[in-house]
């Protein structure tokens, strides 16, 4: 538990680290961040992704370590049947939305002919839909 911990720590300090020098060098190398392009906008969803799951463990372990009700029913909540569905049925609607979304910006990078955008956003549909049918058939061979 303890090294559990300790890794969000150090992901949450590579992340504002990651944050700082993103923003180091837009201020003082301007001409460096501009020929990294779209690549450097890889910093934001590296520093959004560490600080953002980094900062919500740490701040869950310590809501349950002062409040041990809390942390009971948060157990209970993930053991409980009734949950269990309440997820799987979250996850199958956000399957549907997420295609959706995936189906419309890909047609908005057609109409708007952006054609490496539109080849990346096919790309990433045909793997969510392959991906869908892999885990489909793995877990029913499963069950």
């Amino acid at each position: 538990m303890k090294n559990n911990k300790y890794t969000y720590i150090i992901a949450l300090c590579v992340g504002v680290t990651t944050a700082i020098i993103s923003i180091a060098m837009d201020i003082l190398f301007p001409q460096f961040a501009e020929t990294l392009g779209a690549f450097r906008w890889i910093f934001t969803g590296v520093v959004a992704g560490l600080v953002g799951a980094a900062t919500s463990k740490i701040i869950n372990t310590q809501l349950y370590k002062t409040n041990p009700e809390l942390a009971r029913q948060a157990r209970i909540n993930e053991t409980d049947e009734r949950y269990i569905q309440v997820r799987k049925t979250a996850a199958y609607y956000m399957w549907h939305i997420t295609m959706f979304l995936l189906c419309t910006s890909s047609l908005i990078f057609v109409i708007l002919n952006l054609t490496i955008a539109t080849w990346i956003s096919l790309g990433v549909l045909t793997i969510h839909i392959v991906l869908y049918f892999v885990l489909l058939v793995k877990i029913n061979k499963k069950m």
